[in-house]
């Protein structure tokens, strides 16, 4: 992630400044604490997602990993249940719940190891390239032996 910008008063840029996403930074116990109240106030206007411990993201409504997959899916004619897709964060949830196989890394946050398809081991220690190994690959072996 970028390096925060301190940007003053908000209240500054409200009404002039089209703002497509807010990142609230704190110790991830205080993000924990807001989220219930910033779930309340923005639950008919924005949506809300933690991608990291400490990082709240508040996004128009709607918006999502997954919303802008299916967007380009789609697009390009693809239908989701022919992909894979991989995730370590809460923000990875859409995205997971899309596809046809969706895939935490075992560093991965509980509510998204809670949609996941599939577990691997976690991002720091290749944790695609293993389920890939196993999903993929080694499927793709059983099949040319039969």
């Amino acid at each position: 992630e970028p390096d925060p910008i301190e940007v003053g008063p908000m209240l500054d840029f409200v009404g002039t400044t089209e703002i497509h996403k807010l990142i609230l930074l704190a110790e991830p116990e205080v993000v924990e604490s807001l989220r219930p109240e910033a779930d309340m106030e923005f639950s008919s206007s924005a949506s809300l997602t933690v991608a990291i411990p400490g990082m709240l993201e508040i996004l128009p409504l709607g918006a999502s990993k997954g919303q802008g997959v299916s967007w380009l899916l789609n697009h390009m004619k693809i239908d989701a249940a022919n992909t894979i897709a991989f995730g370590d964060g809460e923000n990875d949830i859409e995205l997971l719940e899309l596809a046809g196989v969706g895939v935490a890394m075992d560093n991965a946050q509980a509510k998204l190891k809670a949609v996941a398809d599939f577990i691997s081991t976690s991002n720091d220690d290749d944790g695609v390239a293993r389920a890939v190994e196993i999903l993929v690959l080694e499927s793709r072996r059983q099949t040319a032996r039969t």
